[in-house]
């Protein structure tokens, strides 16, 4: 992502963390981190509560999308981060991965969607795919989850995806780590072409 988009997903991050910030048992539950993949993927943001991230944005990564190394880090991230949990004793909800992407994997995602798909079933991974833009790849996308199937973002609107995210994630946030929530799917009509 590049120009418009990237800023627009910036300015949709930034609301979210004001709005997580905004309620006070989300604030001290939620965790964020972002990998950004090109030709190599990175860590733009370690996991970390949402109350003690003050100031962020995602640069362009620029380069192919080598989806599959950015997934299998961002996978390495949420292990690591559900492991220090079971070791202190720590209860913890389920992690929620969002995967969005403008483009076409350059490389073969078979293996780590297999993986994904896999921990979704085990019930150790929530996976939301999300296209932007015309040129992404839904086919692709589809591969991560076979409990959603991916939607496509409607004109850049980032800022309504990030406030049903904050609002689901609050929702998640109120009740106990295993509970089964509804989340509210009229909120997904303002943001996805459905």
């Amino acid at each position: 992502m590049v120009g418009s988009p990237i800023e627009e997903l910036n300015r949709g991050i930034e609301l979210f963390l004001e709005e997580v910030r905004s309620d006070p048992t989300a604030s001290n539950c939620v965790e964020l981190g972002t990998v950004s993949f090109a030709c190599e993927p990175r860590v733009d943001l370690m996991l970390d509560t949402v109350d003690s991230i003050y100031q962020f944005a995602i640069e362009d990564p620029g380069g192919s999308t080598n989806m599959a190394a950015g997934v299998d880090m961002a996978l390495a991230l949420l292990k690591g981060r559900t492991g220090q949990y079971q070791r202190a004793g720590v209860d913890y909800y389920r992690p929620w991965m969002i995967l969005m992407t403008d483009g076409m994997s350059t490389v073969s995602c078979d293996r780590v969607a297999n993986h994904t798909c896999q921990l979704e079933a085990d019930r150790k991974l929530v996976v939301f795919p999300l296209a932007v833009g015309p040129e992404a790849d839904i086919d692709t996308l589809s591969c991560f989850s076979q409990q959603r199937q991916p939607l496509r973002l409607k004109d850049l609107k980032f800022r309504e995806f990030f406030q049903w995210l904050s609002c689901s994630v609050s929702q998640v946030s109120r009740s106990q780590p295993g509970d089964q929530i509804q989340l509210d799917p009229s909120g997904i009509q303002s943001w996805a072409a459905i």
